[in-house]
């Protein structure tokens, strides 16, 4: 069973709607961007940094989302984070919104994002790079490990 580390409440704009009133994917995938920058934030990181040798970052690889129930404007829902898999220079994060429905958790969604670590050269393209032994040690600290 999947071990969340990290939650958020977010509250339902109409923005995050469709024409019917319920949330959309976008406003998903934007919910689980946002609650992975705050736990980022929180071990000290960023999806962007520098170090000796110049800027890296994790650009996405994989987004997902399903929706397993609508949301509403006015919900608050509960963003649950979780890592998967972490290997070389992949990481992988995944999420459950929840909502509190009459005293109890009712799953809305479950998403999945997989991002690589890329150095960024100032000139030339992207490539990817193992992932930094700090980023691997705050993480694991968040992990409680």
């Amino acid at each position: 069973m999947q071990q969340f580390i990290y939650s958020r409440t977010v509250t339902v704009l109409h923005s995050d709607t469709d024409m019917l009133g319920f949330a959309t994917v976008p406003a998903f995938i934007s919910w689980m961007e946002e609650t992975e920058y705050e736990f980022l934030r929180t071990l000290g990181l960023s999806v962007s940094m520098t170090d000796r040798r110049g800027r890296y970052g994790f650009p996405r690889l994989i987004a997902e989302v399903d929706i397993h129930y609508p949301a509403w404007p006015g919900d608050n829902l509960e963003i649950g984070l979780g890592i998967g898999q972490t290997s070389g220079k992949v990481i992988e994060y995944r999420f459950r919104v929840e909502r509190m429905q009459s005293g109890k958790a009712r799953k809305v969604a479950t998403g999945r994002f997989e991002v690589a670590c890329c150095r960024f050269p100032r000139e030339g393209l992207p490539y990817a790079i193992l992932i930094p032994d700090l980023v691997l040690e705050r993480l694991d600290r968040g992990l409680g490990e």
